[in-house]
């Protein structure tokens, strides 16, 4: 009788750079930036996805975090704005996400711009706390889980 080979099924989502930043082991903080860089560029191009719509929305809840804990505290107006723009973001027929409106694609450059002099500014032990606190409850963000 010939032995039979057990088939491994795997999805192409099983490789650790398609996972949310909810399910990622952030090592590299240019890693997570980069992320947040294409979920922008795709959503621009009307090419976006869940997942990039949840990374830039993390960033987000990362930024009003860093500037609960004193970084960057005078800026919440334009976290405010960026907000404006990502929550209402829905799928559009052919099931991608995307951004139309000038003024809402300048507010998550902003955010992400704004984001970034956080995380250079903050210590990186700040930083994972407040992103550890992000990633425990993302309902109170707005966030869902992936």
């Amino acid at each position: 009788m010939r032995k039979r080979i057990k088939r491994r099924v795997s999805s192409p989502w099983d490789h650790p750079s398609l996972q949310p930043t909810g399910n990622l082991a952030v090592t590299d903080l240019a890693d997570l930036q980069l992320r947040e860089l294409l979920a922008l560029d795709a959503l621009t191009k009307a090419q976006g996805c869940r997942m990039d719509l949840r990374d830039l929305l993390v960033s987000a809840a990362v930024a009003r975090e860093l500037a609960a804990l004193g970084y960057g505290a005078d800026e919440l107006p334009g976290l405010d704005a960026a907000d404006a723009v990502l929550l209402p973001l829905k799928a559009l027929p052919t099931g991608a996400i995307g951004l139309a409106a000038p003024e809402a694609v300048q507010a998550i450059r902003w955010l992400l711009t704004y984001h970034h002099a956080q995380r250079t500014a903050a210590t990186r032990r700040d930083y994972l706390r407040s992103l550890a606190k992000v990633q425990a409850e993302p309902s109170r963000y707005g966030i869902w889980r992936a």
